[in-house]
């Protein structure tokens, strides 16, 4: 199966028309390993599509499960592919720690640690759950080891 009908096939088991921003879009998040903004996107797609086009299949996307939707710590939306090729996340799991790298700001999903690693008190139901870790990301950490 080559890559434009995985994102077809991806489209049709979310309930989504595949139109052409919607294509490029998804493209996007799927070689991005980090969560990004509707500002990064416009900056990215400004010469394809308007803003507006973009905010209307970002709010599709989440809407149908598709991404996923996190507030960094200075209120900004910032959205992660629940399907990138750098995650391996279950498509119905949308609670998991993510890791804001001090360094270059980028969030990462960690799917890894997901809400079911909790262990509550007796008689304590969780509802949602927010977790963000802070540190250096792989590819800073990366970046200082070669210039040390």
């Amino acid at each position: 199966m080559n890559y434009f009908t995985s994102i077809d096939n991806t489209f049709k088991k979310h309930r989504i028309r595949p139109t052409r921003v919607r294509k490029e879009i998804l493209k996007l998040f799927i070689k991005t390993d980090y969560a990004i903004s509707h500002a990064d996107i416009v900056k990215e797609m400004s010469h394809q599509f308007d803003r507006v086009t973009i905010y209307r299949a970002l709010n599709l996307f989440v809407d149908n499960g598709l991404i996923h939707k996190i507030m960094d710590d200075s209120g900004v939306a910032k959205f992660a592919c629940l399907l990138s090729e750098h995650n391996s996340i279950s498509e119905d799991s949308g609670e998991h720690l993510h890791f804001k790298c001090l360094n270059c700001g980028h969030i990462y999903c960690l799917n890894s640690i997901d809400r079911h690693d909790l262990d509550l008190p007796k008689n304590y139901q969780l509802h949602t759950l927010t977790l963000t870790a802070k540190g250096i990301c792989k590819a800073c950490k990366s970046q200082k080891e070669i210039g040390s």
